[in-house]
């Protein structure tokens, strides 16, 4: 007798089993995608933004303008880069930056680390920056080329005033800045105006060159500006 009861209370354990399994076995069925179905509802990723190359001297960014080989870049490098060469070669004068006044005894006054290298960005025109120690401090600057499709239309560019206004054609913003920021600075023997910034130094250079100083020591790269000197090198 109680081996019956034992042998009904394991056969309706195992009914109950199976009917539970069955039951989320067609639960997991009707609430799990199909492979095809998950990947179909995958967006398609962007390809990577396209950055600045850097080298370790002007000589080595010099070779990559003029030779152009991008066969080992993306599609999408190969396009910026090649456009950066090509308008950097058209303008036929690339910024070099030197201190003629340098105290010749100290061959550690004026070194460059390193030379970049910016295609077009969303916020940036082509240009050249160049990171390098002056006098025991580092600096960086950053030689940018004004569209000149853009700045045709502007007259007088070489104001800040018209840079203000490139600005806001070009990039569809201006640069914030409060009115105590401009201010008169010596560049390179002359008298300009420029956007002055705790982490910035902001001024044109020409009618087709702008520039921007990285710092966080305003005063020394100040006079860093008075002391520098920029020569330019041709392609043609």
């Amino acid at each position: 007798m109680k081996k019956n009861i034992v042998l009904s209370l394991l056969f309706c354990i195992v009914f109950v089993l199976l009917l539970t399994g069955c039951t989320i076995g067609n639960d997991s069925a009707s609430t799990t995608s199909s492979p095809d179905e998950s990947l179909e509802s995958l967006e398609p990723l962007s390809p990577p933004v396209v950055q600045p190359i850097q080298f370790d001297s002007l000589d080595d960014a010099i070779d990559f303008i003029k030779n152009n080989d991008l066969s080992k870049y993306r599609e999408e490098e190969q396009i910026k880069y090649s456009e950066m060469n090509s308008m950097i070669k058209e303008i036929n004068c690339l910024p070099v930056i030197s201190f003629p006044n340098n105290n010749e005894s100290r061959v550690d006054d004026f070194k460059i680390i390193s030379v970049t290298l910016f295609p077009t960005a969303k916020y940036e025109d082509i240009g050249i920056s160049y990171y390098f120690n002056y006098q025991g401090k580092n600096n960086r600057i950053i030689f940018y080329f004004f569209d000149s499709d853009c700045s045709s239309k502007i007259p007088n560019i070489e104001t800040i005033d018209s840079y203000m206004a490139y600005r806001e054609s070009h990039f569809g913003s201006k640069m914030p800045f409060e009115p105590s920021e401009r201010k008169n600075i010596q560049y390179g023997g002359k008298n300009i105006e420029a956007i002055v910034r705790t982490d910035s130094i902001n001024f044109v250079h020409n009618e087709k060159i702008y520039v921007r100083v990285n710092t966080n020591d305003t005063q020394a790269s100040l006079d860093m500006l008075e002391n520098i000197s920029v020569s330019y090198l041709n392609f043609r």
